[in-house]
């Protein structure tokens, strides 16, 4: 009985008629949430049972091992490894290694009770941490206000509250910053100024 359906439905596949056919109608059904949800939840049911699994696994492992089925695999692997397949994979490898690597450099740079402290202290952190070199409070103060993800508390804006603005600029604000320096190691252009000055008196 199962061969007799097997032979039947290797005839109809064979028709292109028939397995344009049947090939839209899967696409149609498919594309209905509901159905989709079906098919999974039985699928899920399937592989629950261990009677139903462990045929299904012996089902397989004697499929493959029929005569030409591993070899129509690997033709069919070649065969689907078109050189745009390839181009499309090595991209997507190398922007996911980008963004991995990226992420270990970020990790390694960022202090070891990073996710102790609070998060206006990691968002002042991160940026000054993303730049190689050196950042004074007022580039600082810029790209904290264009961010807009954390509000100044002691100024109308950040930039103000950093500047040198006798009328504008805070105190408090340049000491949280200057905390946040000093436990993330990045000091600003005149705190490295500092230390070259100290490094050289003490040389000499």
């Amino acid at each position: 009985m199962r061969q007799r359906k097997s032979v039947a439905m290797k005839r109809a596949w064979a028709d292109p008629n028939r397995h344009q056919r049947w090939c839209k109608a899967i696409k149609r059904a498919l594309a209905k949430p509901e159905v989709r949800q079906r098919k999974s939840d039985a699928l899920k049911r399937a592989w629950a049972d261990p009677t139903k699994r462990q045929r299904r696994i012996e089902a397989m492992q004697r499929a493959r091992a029929a005569p030409g089925v591993q070899q129509r695999m690997i033709e069919r692997q070649k065969a689907a490894w078109t050189p745009q397949r390839r181009v499309t994979r090595s991209t997507l490898s190398i922007r996911l290694w980008n963004e991995r690597k990226a992420a270990l450099q970020a990790a390694r740079r960022w202090p070891a009770d990073w996710w102790d402290r609070p998060l206006m202290w990691r968002i002042i952190g991160d940026i000054l941490l993303s730049r190689d070199g050196s950042m004074s409070n007022r580039e600082l103060g810029k790209i904290l206000d264009k961010a807009q993800i954390i509000k100044c508390l002691h100024g109308d804006t950040w930039a103000a509250a950093l500047s040198s603005n006798a009328m504008a600029k805070s105190n408090a604000a340049k000491v949280l910053v200057a905390k946040v320096r000093r436990w993330v190691n990045k000091p600003g252009s005149l705190g490295r100024a500092k230390v070259a000055v100290n490094y050289v008196s003490r040389s000499a």
